[in-house]
């Protein structure tokens, strides 16, 4: 059997009339597979999204074989998002399937003839059908799909596109996420991004209504500024976070929304050496500096800048590391003690602060 007889694109005119007898032409267009082809391991060559996308290509291609068209065009009638047909065009394209170029509305996408396929076959048509496109087209979150590409030890940067595709709906894959998305994969190591993936997909877990475009853009921005670009440094920041938050909660923050960046950047310096003359406190040793403040003040609310500069400052510059070396210290210092309801911080302030005029405590900030 000749290569022409394996693959052919079929056009067909049929002739329609309407109820007042009026004439018109409508073409069908499709393909027809024969079994040989099969049979040669040509579905082989097309694993995944490639083969119904190819198979899209074949029944829209105009007469002269090409056709332009936007990914989200394609997304409206196939069952993956954009990003994924990107994907396929790109794999079809390294395979010799296709000629693509991009154009000023997409794509354009041109035949190319692969082995088993004969351009005898590929009949032209005079005219070709139009198909219909919905606008607001959203894509189903495919949930087991993010499953299976998370629980994989071994997973490639097309896992990844096709996780985070799949968390969103079509028409928020647009030219400018796809670009920023690139940006990821040139920023982050493969498992920074992966660790991207579980966290919006924990969080979407938590509230279905989440947008998890916004949400994965805010935390990939946030570790593009604190410069977390390995695994490791992902590993070492949520060490820091997670120390730092048991902090804030000892002072009396509990919720995400009522830490401010100030809070943080100073909890932050008192367990962390901020030049080479710094000490740094440990966890345990801030922890009490805190309950102490507590305990010292008569309304029990210091504010950071009292615990900092009674507390944190003194023990910095005394090196304390342990809980034991700080109660000694406290002890034999003149000034502090836990029967003192007047501190000399409050003695110089001789206009109320925002504690004595009994603002909320959760929703302290700093001056």
């Amino acid at each position: 059997m000749s290569q022409s007889e394996q693959i052919k694109i079929l056009r067909i005119q049929e002739l329609c009339l309407d109820h007042t007898g009026n004439q018109s032409f409508q073409t069908k267009q499709s393909v027809e597979l024969t079994k040989d082809i099969v049979q040669s391991g040509f579905l082989k060559n097309l694993p995944g999204s490639m083969l119904p996308v190819y198979l899209y290509i074949l029944t829209h291609v105009e007469a002269n074989f090409t056709l332009s068209i936007t990914p989200e065009k394609m997304a409206e009638l196939l069952p993956y998002t954009p990003l994924e047909i990107e994907m396929a065009l790109t794999m079809l394209k390294r395979h010799k399937f296709i000629i693509l170029e991009e154009s000023d509305i997409g794509y354009s996408i041109e035949l190319a003839i692969p082995p088993g396929v004969s351009s005898e076959s590929l009949s032209s048509p005079s005219e070709i059908m139009t198909t219909v496109e919905s606008e607001g087209s959203t894509v189903s979150r495919n949930s087991q799909l993010i499953d299976y590409i998370l629980k994989q030890k071994a997973f490639s940067e097309e896992d990844l596109v096709r996780a985070i595709s799949s968390m969103m709906p079509a028409q928020n894959l647009n030219y400018g996420f796809r670009q920023e998305v690139d940006y990821w994969f040139k920023t982050f190591d493969k498992e920074v991004i992966k660790e991207l993936i579980r966290r919006t997909d924990e969080a979407w877990q938590r509230d279905p209504e989440m947008n998890c475009q916004a949400y994965m853009r805010k935390i990939a921005s946030e570790w593009i500024a604190e410069q977390i670009i390995t695994f490791s440094d992902l590993e070492s920041s949520d060490k820091i976070y997670r120390q730092v938050k048991s902090l804030l909660e000892e002072f009396g923050i509990e919720r995400q929304k009522e830490m401010t960046r100030t809070h943080w950047r100073t909890v932050y310096s008192w367990i962390n050496s901020i030049s080479e003359e710094d000490f740094a406190l440990s966890v345990n040793v801030a922890k009490y500096a805190i309950q102490q403040a507590i305990l010292r003040k008569s309304d029990g609310r210091p504010s950071l800048n009292y615990i900092e500069d009674n507390f944190i400052k003194p023990f910095k510059e005394k090196k304390i590391k342990t809980i034991e070396e700080a109660q000694t210290f406290l002890s034999q210092r003149p000034g502090i003690s836990s029967t003192d309801k007047n501190t000399a911080l409050d003695k110089s302030n001789e206009k109320k602060n925002k504690w004595q005029l009994g603002i909320d405590f959760t929703r302290f900030r700093e001056n």
